[in-house]
This record gives structure tokens, sequence and C-alpha cells, in this order.
């Protein structure tokens, strides 16, 4: 007779236990074979790529070059040709990278196949905290309505009087600290100073608030740190396929994430609550004249709504990172460049003593400063604010030059290496040459500047996401351009220790210390 024995629980778990763990061996190793598969191969058909890890894809080949990227990038299309392809780890969750230089593969992303293209989840996600449902971080309808309110308000004539009084005062302020250094051999970290200036110029176009950062460049007021804060820690997230997993997690960088974005909260509806209030006499003084906070306050849709306070922070959020560091970015690289150049700035000078002489220049006369226009579009185009872009492929395609690419693929532009390409610009491309932006008329002598396609030269993006700001950001740079080598000499110490941050934006690293003397007499 057979004695059939009852396994114990624990043998019963431990055999559980022992197929479970064979069962996440094979899948491990499974797993490990199609990330091994996948690197044999080309991320796209047809397109070039740099050597692969054989798991890892070419992550290890960004992680290395994380401190010198738009570098990498340049020298990877100088020996790979106008388009390359990457692979990233299944993790990413992205069949491939496609990243160009092409024009051609820019103009179709950003106009011609427009609708087939988005920003993906990854920005919006990693920004909310900071940019919401904002114009920068969205696509589809979301986006559309955004750009809508936002196209009505920045073609209205009503913004330029605001603007330019904010732009003038707060320049006034900065060519008070630069008079002050000169006379005391203070050096300056300018690129703090001029991060202060377009702060401070910015909120009080668009909120009539003195920040007053320019007074306070080494202790800014908490709303201004918590937004450089943001801007840092957010991107960083963008480059983290794990982010979204660790955000929920109770550690010290979430806090800080989350009292950063009160701060900036706290700010924006504050200003928010207190206009409405004003406006219905309930509270304080409207303030005088309007601003963009009362441009978008008074927009209603076909139904008569208006904003709600989320529409509106998100909003005057979005409009302060685009306003704020394209034009503090630009001015700190222009001064880099012109402090190699002095043949330019008495161009410059030269230029303003014709059109301003004394004052300011005004949003009429500015127009006139072609050379200084010039100088501002030559500083983007080696510097550009953002000096990489992509969108995210919603279905097959075939971009120009037959290149196939499947679902979710990102075609990625380096604008920084676009800018820099021989191919582009001729075998000055890497040389700082405001002149290239000039072309005279054959019949009346008249100089003029010369326009680029924004597929070319995307530096205020193409096709109908073209930079709203735009104009505005011309008006500022060329404005504090031509009023300050008007009245000084730069000398920037220790060059070669500027560079770039690894941001979302080109931000200088460790900042630009100068030396700072008044112009000598003319």
């Amino acid at each position: 007779m057979h004695v059939i024995r009852r396994a114990s629980p624990a043998s019963l778990l431990a055999a559980a236990a022992s197929a479970a763990l064979a069962g996440a061996a094979v899948r491990l190793a499974l797993l490990l074979i199609r990330m091994h598969l996948r690197t044999r191969r080309p991320p796209i058909a047809g397109v070039p790529s740099p050597k692969q890890h054989y798991l890892w894809g070419h992550l290890p080949f960004f992680v290395k070059n994380r401190h010198r990227e738009h570098h990498m990038l340049l020298e990877t299309f100088k020996t790979l040709g106008t388009n390359w392809s990457a692979n990233l780890p299944n993790a990413f969750g992205i069949p491939a990278f496609l990243h160009t230089v092409d024009p051609a593969v820019v103009q179709h992303v950003l106009r011609d196949g427009f609708e087939k293209y988005h920003k993906g989840d990854v920005l919006r996600t990693s920004f909310y905290p900071l940019l919401g449902d904002g114009i920068f971080v969205t696509s589809g309808e979301t986006w559309r309505r955004t750009r809508k309110i936002a196209s009505l308000i920045f073609t209205a004539k009503s913004i330029r009087e605001p603007m330019t009084q904010a732009f003038h005062r707060t320049t006034i302020v900065l060519l008070k600290h630069l008079k002050q250094a000169a006379e005391s051999r203070e050096i300056l970290d300018l690129d703090a100073y001029f991060r202060a200036l377009a702060t401070d110029s910015f909120a009080e176009f668009a909120f009539h608030e003195k920040l007053d950062c320019l007074e306070n460049v080494n202790s800014p007021p908490a709303f201004a740190a918590a937004f450089d804060g943001l801007c840092l820690v957010l991107f960083a997230n963008t480059q983290n396929p794990f982010a979204k997993l660790l955000s929920v997690l109770p550690t010290k960088r979430n806090r800080e994430i989350r009292r950063m974005a009160d701060v900036m909260d706290e700010f924006a509806y504050s200003k928010i609550r207190a206009r409405r209030a004003a406006a219905k006499g309930e509270v304080g003084e409207k303030p005088a004249g309007k601003d963009l906070l009362d441009l978008f306050m008074e927009y209603r849709d076909e139904a008569g709504n208006e904003l709600s306070d989320k529409d509106l922070r998100d909003m005057m959020i979005n409009m302060l990172l685009a306003g704020r560091d394209t034009t503090s970015i630009a001015l700190s690289w222009a001064i880099f460049e012109l402090a190699k150049r002095p043949d330019v700035v008495q161009k410059i000078r030269d230029e303003v003593e014709s059109v301003v002489r004394d004052g300011l220049p005004t949003y009429d006369t500015v127009k006139d400063l072609t050379y200084v226009t010039a100088v501002f579009y030559e500083t983007l185009r080696l510097h550009p604010s953002v000096p990489n872009d992509g969108r995210f492929v919603l279905q097959h395609d075939i971009l120009p030059g037959g290149i196939s690419i499947a679902p979710k693929t990102r075609v990625t532009w380096s604008t920084y290496s676009m800018n820099r390409m021989e191919s582009l610009w001729g075998p000055d491309a890497e040389s700082f040459e405001p002149d290239r932006w000039l072309q005279v008329d054959k019949e009346s002598g008249a100089v003029a500047l010369k326009r680029e396609s924004p597929f070319k030269w995307p530096v205020f993006n193409g096709g109908p996401r073209l930079c709203l700001g735009m104009t505005m950001a011309t008006f500022q740079a060329v404005l504090v351009l031509a009023t300050v080598l008007w009245r000084f000499d730069f000398e920037v110490l220790e060059p070669e220790s500027v560079w770039y941050a690894n941001a979302l934006t080109l931000n200088m690293k460790s900042g630009m210390k100068v030396l700072v003397r008044e112009a000598r007499e003319r």
C-alpha cells in the first residue's frame, strides 16, 4: 500500500519561489537577448549610427558625453553625415532616435507633416510642476487653444507701450550697476546680471511687479530662485527613464521640487487673485496701464468664457520661460563673442551714433539698428537659446530622402550643430561673422537684413509653432546691446572657463566674470 505524503507548506513555498525565480531568469534572459539583437542592427534602416554597446545601445555614448553634449553631436554629424540614428534601452520606451541637421527634415516635421508629430508625454510630465499645460509642452487641441489665445495677445499693438516702458526702466537700472562696477573695478558675473535684467523686465511687463532682481543679484527673490531651480532639476528628469516611478517616492529631491513648485504657484496665483479682486473693486487699486496679465484676463472665447486661474498661471509661467531665457542667454553669449571682436563693437557704436546717439532706443528706432540686429542673429546662430529640439512621430512616416521611421520614433534636430555646419553656412560656419546677415541693394546701396529659412536657422522654431515672442526678444536684446556697448567695454576673465550647462537651454554653466570699463571718449 502506497502512502501519499502531503508536502509541507515550507516545501511548497520553496518550490513556488524556485519556479518564480526560474521564470524571472528566463524573462531576463529573453530581454537581454532582445536587447542584444536590437543593438546588432542600425536603429533605423539605411541610417548610420555610432558604435553601440552590446546591451545598452547608445546609452553609454550619451552618458559619457553628457557634459559636452553639443560638441559630441556636432562631431558625430561631421563624421556620419546629415542624419544618424541611435538606440536606447527599452526602459526608455522609444524605438529609436533620428538625429538630423537636414533643413528639409526639419521643415517636414515642423510644417509639412505637422499633424503627424507631437511633443511627447515625457517633456510634459517632467515639466508639469513648472509649465503645467502650457504652450511649450503640449500638443494637439490643448496646444491649439493656447496658441490661439497667445497669438491674439502678442500681435496686438497694445503690448508695445508697456513692454517698452518695462524694458527701458530695467535697462536704466542695469546701466547704474555697470557704471558702479566700472568706477570700483569690481568683477561682475555679467551672466547673472543679464538673467536678473530679463526676469525684472518680464515681471514688470507681465505683472506690474518690481522684483528688483538687479538690486539683489547674489540673493534673488524666492520666485526667481525657485524658477531657476525647477528648470534644472526638471530637465534632469527628462533624461532619466525611471523619473516617473521615482517621482512618487518621499525623497528629499521630490520634496524640494514640490517646495519650489509651491513658491511658483503662490507667486502666480496671488497676482491673479489680487488682479481679479482689484477689477471688481473689492480690494486695492488696479495698476495704471495694462500689462500682459490684463490682456490675458480680458480674453473671452466664442462662448464668452474667460480664462481660469490655472490657464492664466500656465500662460504667464510659459511666457516667462520664453521671454527671459532667450534674451538673457543671447546677451551673455553676445558679450562673450564681442569681447574678442573690437572691430564688431566699433561697427555697433558707429550705427548707434548714427541712429540713436543719446537716450535709449525705442521700439521704432530699434528697427533701424540693422547691424546690432545682425549681431543678435549671429549670436543665436552660434549659441541658440534652445540648442536641441525634436518631436515624436505618431504614425509611420517617410521623411525627405526616403528615410522610413516607425511610430514613436523621436526625430531630433540639433540647432547648435545645424548652425555650425559648413554645408549650410560655408567654410566660416564656426566663426562669429555678423556681416553674413547683411545684404546690399544693388540699386540704392541700402543695407538690409538677410532673412534665412526658419528650417535652416530654427532658433525661433518654425511652421505653426513659430515663436510668438520673436519680435519682443529681438527688441529687448538689440535695445540692451546698443545701450551698454555704446557706454562700456567688457573684458571677459578666464574665457576658457566659460561653458554651457547640461540644461534645456544654453545657459552658461558657471556664469561669466567680466571687468567693466567706461568706453573712451568718442
